[in-house]
Order: C-alpha cells, then sequence, then structure tokens
C-alpha cells in the first residue's frame, strides 16, 4: 500500500512539475488584451530564403505571426529598429500585434536580400 501512494504521489508531482514548466516557458509574444472579435491573426512563412507573402495588408490591432521553415536563422527587423522578431531557428515563431497605422519595411538581418512590408490601415477601414 505504501508503495501506491508513494508512486501516485511522485505522478502528481511530475505532473504538477510539467505544468509549472510549460507555463514558465510559454511565450509572451502578444500583449495581454484580449483579442476582440474583428482582430485576425496574419501569417508570414519564412522559407527558401524568402518571406511568404512578402507583403501584406492589415488592420489595426491585427498579428502577424512569422514562422521560419528554413534550416538557417531569420529575423523580421524594421528598419527603424521599432520592432522585430528577435532571432528566429528552424521551426520557431513570433507574433507581434500592430497598433500603429503606416508601412514598415522589414528585412532579415542576416540575410539583407530577404525584405517585406508590413501596411497597417485603420481598425474601420474596408
Amino acid at each position: 500500500m505504501l508503495f501506491h501512494k508513494k508512486t501516485s504521489w511522485l505522478a502528481i508531482f511530475w505532473l504538477l512539475a510539467a505544468v509549472l514548466i510549460t507555463a514558465a516557458n510559454a511565450e509572451d509574444n502578444v500583449d495581454a488584451r484580449p483579442l476582440d472579435q474583428t482582430t485576425v491573426i496574419h501569417q508570414v512563412v519564412i522559407t527558401k530564403f524568402k518571406f511568404i507573402p512578402a507583403n501584406i495588408i492589415i488592420k489595426q490591432g491585427d498579428i502577424v505571426e512569422w514562422i521560419n521553415l528554413d534550416i538557417a536563422p531569420h529575423t523580421a527587423t524594421v528598419n527603424t529598429k521599432t520592432w522585430g522578431t528577435g532571432k528566429l531557428g528552424q521551426k520557431q515563431t513570433k507574433k507581434i500585434i500592430f497598433t500603429l497605422t503606416g508601412t514598415s519595411f522589414y528585412i532579415c538581418t542576416f540575410h539583407p536580400s530577404m525584405h517585406g512590408t508590413v501596411t497597417v490601415l485603420p481598425k474601420n477601414s474596408e
């Protein structure tokens, strides 16, 4: 009977540890505000040393998620350095919420020939 109690407590301990480790490692890429009904998550895939799509048009409050499918590390860094993904290894992602309107030109800092734009329109535009 003692063996089963130890086994149960040990299982509970490892389950709790796994949950805490997962929570501690969760990415906090997007601000903590709840998404409203109109928020859209757009994806830009990085593959074959290209951003696909290279140019994206979104609305204020939307999120862009960059996904690196290349073996090489990449970034998506705006030329004014006001936002960027940081270094993304293979299969890593980064989400950024865009709250200001305008067009941002970005590059991969490791491979400057890779470039794209994010154009943010007012939330109420069509």
